[in-house]
């Protein structure tokens, strides 16, 4: 971020946002989802349509 070769720090930061968001890196490098993602899986889960519709949003949001 800090490189003057990056230039679009502002997509860089939201990128890292959203994995700061969704993600927790472990000590020994591992990534893992936090409890949060879990927990709005598991809210929708029954409802296949409105799962869908929360994991696309969650990668649209990851991707931009």
């Amino acid at each position: 971020m800090e490189s003057p070769r990056t230039r679009k720090k502002e997509i860089y930061m939201r990128k890292l946002k959203a994995f700061d968001k969704y993600f927790s890196v472990l000590k020994n490098g591992f990534v893992v989802f936090k409890e949060e993602y879990i927990e709005r899986v598991v809210d929708n889960i029954n409802d296949f349509n409105v799962l869908k519709e929360m994991i696309l949003r969650i990668q649209n949001e990851l991707m931009r």
